[in-house]
């Protein structure tokens, strides 16, 4: 018998939820009132900018930085919700489930939210 070397990621638990932004990427007057973001999820999210980042083909193709990031208790549930919370605003890209166009006041929104589930 083969030994079992997959050991599946288990994301509910403590860690932290983040918002990304793709800096300079489009919108109406292109990045001042429509931003493409990402909610996401990691223990460690400077790790996770870096890895997106340097991903071959990654979608979008830009420069990205981090605009908030919360420590939380169960970091899946979070995430979920807050993808749920803005699930009208998503858009679905071939490498990617996790990219929202929002609005000024809906990341404004995202970080509120995000604040609420933090973990102080």
């Amino acid at each position: 018998m083969f030994p079992h070397f997959y050991q599946p990621r288990d994301d509910h638990q403590p860690g932290y939820v983040y918002l990304l932004i793709a800096q300079g990427y489009h919108g109406i007057i292109p990045g001042l009132l429509l931003k493409r973001c990402k909610i996401g999820l990691s223990r460690n999210p400077e790790a996770r900018v870096r890895q997106i980042a340097s991903f071959e083909g990654s979608q979008p193709p830009c420069d990205i930085a981090i605009l908030k990031t919360v420590y939380v208790q169960d970091m899946k549930l979070v995430e979920g919700r807050l993808h749920k919370k803005f699930k009208s605003s998503h858009i679905k890209l071939k490498k990617s489930r996790e990219w929202f166009d929002l609005w000024i006041w809906q990341i404004w929104l995202v970080g509120l939210w995000m604040r609420i589930y933090q973990i102080k």
